[in-house]
């Protein structure tokens, strides 16, 4: 009887270390396990390190309880206490100075890895000033070429290997900017000082970051992408972003631009290259190109049914988005994602 018991109990301890440690999988888009740049490998060595510190202090700790709970579960004498350690010099010393010793094995490398995080790998970065929203990202790169800033949304593309220094703020609540893979988190808050970043990549890719920080309704569907480069590849896309292509000749995208500034859609957005320069959402210049809609509740698709469900009714698939539905017609529609498609 006791021998099946002891074997469930087995088998729900060994289920319950498997559950707890599928949650460690370094493949999923969000974890810092398998770091792709300087900083976030020097944040995961110390996070590591801390860790497994911690294990073995709660190792050690629970196989002394255990120990003492075995060992001394019956007195020796009955009726009578065990020998007393009160002022026992050397058990005293030896208690106060392992804890010392935890402490400072964990303070010397986190003072470390914070004072090299805060010192810049490289005399000349990439700066990009980091702007949060509810519920989506702004980006704008102001120095690439002097007079001329680049804006984006929820897409930050930099060059493989050159060293990142976000700038990050907020236009209304408190939000954190996150990136797993490449950096820690950094605090965006509004009306404070403006809070820096620096971070990198080691590979082309896509990096998915996050906002950190409970900001609203839309929290878990504030997301962003780190789009990371060869280095050529990002200096062909910044000429493009700086020579926009004149507005479609013919056809749906022609009709859909001329949509977008008769439904008012140009108070809210920038299209560069034409007269359409709202500064309430998102710039949409390059849209087109763009891996997700609504800051990555849906697939920015080929056949644009991500975007069409989007501009046909913003509320369905975001609740609490500041973009309103419309009430456009599936034709009116369709115009307007083609047009939005041709944004390239």
């Amino acid at each position: 009887m006791r021998n099946g018991f002891n074997r469930i109990m087995l088998r729900v301890l060994a289920g319950a270390g498997a559950f707890l440690l599928s949650g460690c999988s370094p493949e999923y888009p969000l974890s810092w396990f398998v770091a792709g740049g300087d900083a976030a490998e020097q944040a995961r060595q110390l996070t590591v390190f801390v860790l497994v510190l911690g294990v073995l202090v709660f190792v050690g700790v629970e196989g002394l309880l255990f120990y003492a709970l075995l060992r001394f579960r019956r007195p020796a004498v009955p009726g009578q206490l065990p020998p007393q350690v009160h002022g026992h010099r050397t058990l005293e010393v030896v208690w106060t100075l392992v804890p010392v010793a935890i402490v400072t094995a964990i303070a010397v490398p986190t003072v470390r890895t914070i004072f090299s995080l805060a010192t810049l790998p490289e005399p000349n970065p990439l700066r990009v000033e980091v702007i949060g929203h509810q519920w989506w990202w702004e980006f704008r790169y102001p120095e690439i070429v002097p007079g001329k800033t680049i804006t984006t949304a929820n897409e930050l593309r930099i060059p493989v290997g050159r060293t990142v220094l976000a700038s990050v703020s907020s236009a209304d609540v408190i939000h954190s900017f996150w990136v797993p893979r490449l950096s820690g988190t950094i605090d965006v808050i509004p009306g404070r000082q403006v809070n820096q970043v620096w971070f990198n990549a080691w590979a082309p890719g896509e990096y998915y970051g996050w906002c950190k920080e409970y900001c609203g309704t839309q929290h878990a569907q504030m997301r962003f992408r780190v789009v990371a480069m060869a280095a050529a590849d990002f200096d062909r896309w910044v000429q493009a972003r700086l020579s926009p292509p004149a507005p479609p000749a013919s056809g749906p995208a022609r009709q859909g631009y001329e949509l977008f500034g008769q439904l008012g859609c140009s108070a809210c957005h920038t299209v560069d290259g034409t007269p359409y320069q709202g500064r309430v959402g998102p710039n949409l210049t390059n849209i087109g190109e763009r891996a997700t809609v609504g800051a990555g509740v849906l697939p920015n698709d080929p056949q644009g049914q991500g975007l069409f469900r989007w501009v046909k009714n913003p509320q369905e698939v975001k609740p609490g988005a500041k973009m309103p539905a419309l009430g456009l017609s599936d034709e009116q529609l369709k115009a307007i994602v083609a047009y939005l498609l041709s944004l390239k």
